[in-house]
């Protein structure tokens, strides 16, 4: 949806949602690669409209981790109405940590956020789910295990070579260590996740975090990939902050390699995205980051913060 037709799209949904709203003011945002955005405010208060990029969203999905999370005392968007296409959720009060382009906001993210940030997640984590990988609306996870989960990682058609890496070479070796270090998983229970968490997803206001959005890619899995996935994406300082707030004690060396194998399989994905795309820059760190985490392996050295940040 673009244009002229986004926008009609965008007041059907809100109507939807509150008849009253004011859609005079329904204001176009800077979206990001899985929803086109608008806000708007409603007899609720601020509001904001997604439009989904793809065929079908998850905003389903989305709906019942929202109310899940709610009542664990989790600040989440409240979702107000939603179909396969759009959905309209109240706005948390405040700025992203991150802009849509992942820049960090250097006004909002501090490390006393962050540390915040690594607490609230635990408690995201404390529910339990049925299954791992992408949840259904139910909370119910495709994969029996985590280590189904940690192979069974599909990829898209790519270049073999780009930005001077070879992919083929690459994901060859880091094919090998998912499977020699997958035993590491065996036994973790299924846990709620962010399943994309960054810094972008994270909203806080004066110091304050006030909103865990875009809920759509929620999963079951190990609490150690929201982690992982973090510190992939994320300044050092913010991970070691995070960190600080989410471990009662240090990363042990059982930790420490299930994260490091949690990235192997995050940055493999994070590399064909971008690679599909056609962005050497990021494919070179992607690559830089698998090679670094695979040489600490490879020495029975691997790290709770990888060696190659952004």
């Amino acid at each position: 949806m673009i244009g002229s037709d986004s926008y009609t799209a965008a007041r059907a949904a809100l109507a939807r949602a509150e008849p009253a709203a004011d859609r005079v003011g329904l204001t176009l945002l800077c979206g990001g690669a899985d929803n086109r955005l608008y806000s708007a405010t409603t007899a609720h208060g601020p509001v904001m409209i997604k439009l989904s990029r793809h065929q079908a969203a998850r905003y389903d999905v989305a709906a019942w981790a929202s109310a899940t999370l709610a009542a664990a005392g989790v600040p989440v968007p409240r979702i107000l109405w939603f179909d396969q296409h759009s959905c309209v959720e109240t706005r948390c009060p405040g700025l992203p940590l991150a802009d849509p382009a992942g820049d960090v906001n250097l006004a909002a993210a501090d490390t006393a956020v962050a540390r915040q940030v690594g607490r609230l997640l635990r408690r995201v984590h404390a529910t339990a789910v049925d299954g791992f990988g992408k949840l259904d609306a139910d909370g119910h996870g495709r994969h029996p295990s985590m280590r189904s989960w940690l192979l069974g990682g599909r990829t898209c058609a790519i270049p073999s070579r780009i930005a001077g890496v070879s992919l083929p070479a690459l994901e060859v070796r880091t094919r090998r260590a998912l499977i020699q270090h997958a035993r590491n998983c065996d036994g973790v229970a299924a846990r709620l996740v962010h399943g994309d968490w960054a810094a972008r997803h994270v909203i806080a206001d004066a110091g304050r975090v006030t909103g865990l959005v875009d809920l759509e890619s929620v999963r079951g899995a190990d609490p150690l990939t929201d982690l992982a996935g973090w510190s992939l994406q994320e300044p050092p300082e913010l991970t070691t902050a995070l960190f600080d707030g989410y471990f009662d004690q240090p990363p042990s060396l059982q930790i420490r390699y299930r994260l490091t194998v949690y990235r192997l399989r995050i940055a493999t994905s994070l590399l064909h995205w971008h690679a599909s795309q056609g962005n050497p820059q990021t494919v070179r760190l992607r690559a830089a980051q698998l090679a670094a985490d695979l040489d600490d392996l490879d020495h029975e050295a691997p790290r709770a913060i990888p060696r190659v940040a952004i």
